[in-house]
């Protein structure tokens, strides 16, 4: 069974940029390597721009991505996404919410 996610960055007008992440979303593994690995803009964006993907890797190549589109909306659309974790980057850091919108420190 899948551990659906949704990552993502916010912009500067505010809104977010996120895409849909199929496996293994659980903040020890999805949560794990965007702290470790996804720590700059540059990667973030280059992360985003891949599109909705299956599986999160450490190297944006080795990435499993279905296509080059993304969500651009609000807080309230990034939280509305039938999925378990929201990885959102904001402030030059990670933050992690459950399904329930509640904030998981990880």
């Amino acid at each position: 069974m899948a551990t659906r996610s949704h990552i993502g960055k916010r912009l500067d007008d505010g809104k977010i940029q996120y895409v849909y992440c199929h496996f293994d979303g659980y903040p020890s593994h999805n949560g794990a390597i965007l702290t470790e690995h996804y720590t700059t803009e540059d990667k973030i964006t280059n992360l985003l721009n891949l599109g909705h993907m299956s599986q999160l890797d450490s190297e944006v190549s080795h990435c499993k991505a279905y296509n080059e589109s993304y969500y651009v909306g609000d807080y309230g659309d990034f939280l509305d996404g039938n999925v378990s974790y929201y990885y959102l980057f904001e402030n030059n850091e990670w933050l992690c919410f459950d399904y329930t919108g509640e904030q998981i420190i990880f």
